[in-house]
């Protein structure tokens, strides 16, 4: 009976002492995450401060969020590239979650030779007609919408925006065709997105996404993390 009681003492002890060291390894692989992440932002940092700032204008932009930011995300965007969609998203999702704080401008620099005529090749086929209907979808209020959208179909459309991709996306937002497309195909915006085009140009952008915050040029492109502990580093001044 006694050696019964001592194997049962033995077995609880033996679980009690694996769920503490399973406590403890957790811990260690949360500590050693958090520090990861401090080294990466006193990298992002340091570079970051060092890039010269740049006056950048928002005049014809996609602007969203205050009007007093204490950051300000210039993001340029063109929606056929993949890590627009991966990392473009999760600064979206950042600027909207902290609009009180942050003003977020999207500008389009498609990588397509239709309209920006630098392009030493041409990359993603339809870029310009997109990036035509992002300001045409923001004139009827529903950017954010059509930006969620032509992300979440972008895989499907095997690197180049057609027409049809376009009539699908209208169907989806309850947007009358003829007007768009009246829209899409006038001189004002296709000024709006050759001047994004001139404007990113200036600034040195050759590749999607290219990010500025308050006029410097991240040195890669922020997540979560860094955006926040960049915000944080903002509001202690």
């Amino acid at each position: 009976m006694k050696k019964v009681k001592l194997s049962k003492n033995i077995l609880s002890l033996g679980l009690v002492l694996g769920v503490v060291l399973s406590m403890v390894w957790v811990s260690s692989i949360k500590s050693q995450g958090y520090y990861n992440n401090n080294q990466k932002w006193t990298q992002f940092y340091t570079k970051y401060k060092k890039q010269p700032y740049k006056r950048i204008s928002l005049y014809g932009k996609i602007v969203k969020g205050t009007n007093k930011p204490v950051l300000t995300i210039v993001e340029f965007i063109d929606f056929l590239c993949p890590y627009c969609k991966i990392a473009g998203s999760k600064i979206s999702s950042f600027a909207k979650k902290y609009k009180r704080q942050v003003k977020m401008a999207y500008v389009m620099y498609p990588l397509d030779k239709s309209c920006n005529k630098g392009l030493s090749r041409q990359i993603h086929g339809g870029a310009c007609l997109a990036a035509y209907g992002a300001h045409c979808a923001n004139q009827y209020g529903k950017f954010s919408q059509y930006h969620d959208n032509l992300f979440y179909r972008q895989e499907g459309y095997g690197g180049r925006f057609t027409q049809k991709n376009l009539d699908l996306i209208l169907a989806v937002l309850g947007l009358k065709k003829g007007r768009f497309m009246s829209c899409v195909n006038s001189y004002a915006t296709k000024k709006k997105v050759a001047q994004s085009i001139a404007l990113g140009n200036k600034l040195g952008v050759t590749g999607t996404p290219t990010v500025f915050i308050n006029g410097r040029k991240t040195p890669e492109v922020p997540d979560e993390f860094m955006l926040s502990r960049l915000l944080q580093e903002k509001l202690k001044r």
